[in-house]
């Protein structure tokens, strides 16, 4: 029968839960036997190396939001590959799918994968407007969360039903579990860290961007170290909030607090770090693969009540859950958590919770048995 050719396009290939996810897919499916070409509209590259050698990439370095260029270099891309499946990694480049695939009359089937759920703001609202109108057409429409299925269906009617499915994101949980049993690593970091055994550390890893109102946790940790609980703060991350960041820490006297670590391609040593692990983002996020990532090291959660964050944690048993945006909330989830340590036996839920649900092996099963069913289906239109 041949190897399956699957044909991926993504906007980017920096950090991020998207990225990771993808490539966490496309290197399972590879041991699946699938050939595999990576289409990255623009020049962002940090994470290929994470990649299975197998697996080709072509970085396209867009130069604007429609590039004719790129779209060209797609259609070449698309003729000489010749794939049995595409699949489309958000909405923007199942745009330039369709742009690439005009006059083919037989184009493969597509599938375009969702990873966000709220829109940041009004442009982004009006441009998903027009182009869910181009998924009328989509052979399948994948979303990584219940909830959010709910709202792109409610919100978008064009979308149809049937034509959608969620699938949990999965990571590699012994790659982040089994770290937790590297001693002179988790030494090595408590060190360069200068925590103390009675200190509790709080931690997030997620891009320093607007959205993520790591205001917010910095907020909240500073109202818990004037009610004297020993809390460092942990910021596993970087990006163009940082000196917005820093200046807030500056301004609550919180700079032998709050560490920052900057960008870092393994984030394991730091997680293993956490005792409490915090995401308070208001939008965009869907089902964070920090979170999961952090419950596969047996971190209790604290979450802001967006996208799919209900799936990852059941409120009072692995975390707790508070409405976006509410620092109030946030700050008594915190003093819930750290009375009694109820971080431990929660973070201890939080990875069998993970083991269930969040296993890339599910994950890529899932999106294999959709693959196959797309594959002996009609041809996409």
């Amino acid at each position: 029968m041949g190897m399956t050719k699957l044909f991926i396009i993504i906007s980017s290939m920096t950090f991020g839960g998207a990225e990771m996810q993808t490539l966490e897919l496309a290197n399972g499916l590879v041991d699946r036997g699938y050939d595999i070409e990576i289409a990255v509209l623009d020049h962002k590259q940090e994470i290929i190396d994470k990649g299975r050698p197998e697996i080709r990439f072509h970085i396209l370095k867009k130069k604007n939001y429609l590039d004719r260029r790129v779209v060209k270099a797609l259609k070449e891309r698309l003729s000489v590959f010749q794939p049995h499946l595409v699949l489309c990694v958000d909405l923007y480049p199942a745009l330039y799918f369709r742009l690439a695939a005009r006059g083919n009359s037989a184009p493969p089937p597509v599938a375009t994968v969702f990873h966000s759920t709220l829109p940041r703001d009004t442009k982004e609202r009006f441009q998903r407007w027009y182009l869910t109108r181009l998924l009328k057409k989509n052979n399948r429409l994948v979303f990584v969360s219940e909830k959010q299925k709910e709202y792109w269906l409610r919100t978008y009617k064009g979308l149809r039903l049937h034509h959608a499915r969620t699938i949990h994101n999965g990571i590699h949980l012994e790659r982040f579990y089994d770290f937790l049993k590297e001693e002179a690593k988790l030494t090595a970091t408590r060190r360069l860290l200068a925590y103390e055994p009675n200190q509790v550390i709080i931690g997030n890893c997620s891009s320093f961007r607007v959205e993520k109102r790591h205001q917010d946790l910095l907020e909240a940790v500073h109202r818990l170290k004037s009610d004297g609980h020993p809390v460092k703060l942990l910021l596993i991350g970087d990006g163009d909030q940082r000196a917005h960041i820093e200046k807030r820490i500056r301004e609550l006297g919180m700079e032998e607090s709050v560490y920052i670590t900057g960008h870092i391609a393994d984030v394991r040593p730091y997680l293993a770090m956490v005792d409490v692990f915090v995401l308070t983002s208001d939008s965009v996020e869907t089902l964070s693969i920090a979170a999961i990532e952090s419950q596969a090291m047996k971190k209790a959660a604290v979450l802001s009540d967006i996208g799919g964050a209900s799936e990852i944690v059941q409120d009072g048993v692995n975390g707790y859950l508070y409405a976006a945006g509410n620092v109030d909330q946030l700050t008594d989830c915190l003093r819930k958590i750290l009375q009694h340590e109820r971080w431990k036996p929660m973070g201890e839920a939080a990875y069998h919770h993970a083991r269930q649900h969040f296993d890339r092996r599910q994950m890529v099963e899932a999106y294999h048995q959709l693959l196959m069913e797309m594959k002996g289906g009609s041809h996409g239109g």
